[in-house]
């Protein structure tokens, strides 16, 4: 049983409608409404974002992994990871975020997938919140 539309399938790309929560600080992303975040079943994290995204949530003051991410180019760039709280439909759902240089889109990756029960319907072009989940 399907418990709410939280996404859309545009361009043949899945995509959830989220919030992120700076808890210890009391800062979200966006300030209002939510944004969109690429499904990537391919990344194994919880959530990548863009740097000022990260910034803005006070995320560079709570790192807690730094780490290096080698490029399909094979450079090697630097990675901050802290964690947040990501607002799903009507869950709220607990992971490290990620950022690098370079990243413009904020993606969602197999770790939060693994924390919700999505179903993806292309025939429908919606991204749907199973009850259970």
């Amino acid at each position: 049983m399907a418990c709410g539309m939280i996404g859309t399938i545009t361009d043949g790309v899945p995509r959830i409608y989220i919030a992120i929560e700076n808890p210890l600080l009391g800062k979200r992303y966006p300030s209002h409404g939510l944004v969109q975040a690429i499904i990537d079943t391919a990344y194994e994290g919880f959530l990548a974002v863009p740097d000022s995204v990260f910034t803005e949530l006070g995320l560079h003051e709570l790192v807690a992994r730094r780490f290096s991410l080698i490029m399909p180019t094979g450079a090697a760039i630097e990675a901050f990871a802290a964690y947040a709280t990501i607002r799903v439909g009507n869950r709220a759902v607990d992971g490290l975020v990620e950022t690098f240089y370079g990243l413009d889109e904020i993606v969602a990756g197999a770790e939060l997938l693994s924390k919700l029960r999505v179903i993806i319907d292309y025939n429908k072009g919606a991204v749907t919140l199973a009850g259970n989940g």
